[in-house]
């Protein structure tokens, strides 16, 4: 049908540079690794949901 080249979102990509970044007792580092959980999720659904429009 189309082919659509699916990248990872951008948020994703800061998200994760920002924890790398960050140091291992800073008092917002379980907050941001749920947020890249859930960006994470959110695009391996995409992923996921893309094979069946194949």
């Amino acid at each position: 049908m189309f082919e659509l080249e699916l990248y990872k979102p951008i948020p994703l990509e800061q998200t994760e540079a920002l924890i790398r970044r960050i140091t291992q007792n800073h008092p917002k580092k379980p907050k941001i690794e749920t947020e890249i959980r859930n960006l994470n999720s959110g695009y391996h659904g995409e992923k996921n949901f893309a094979i069946f429009l194949d």
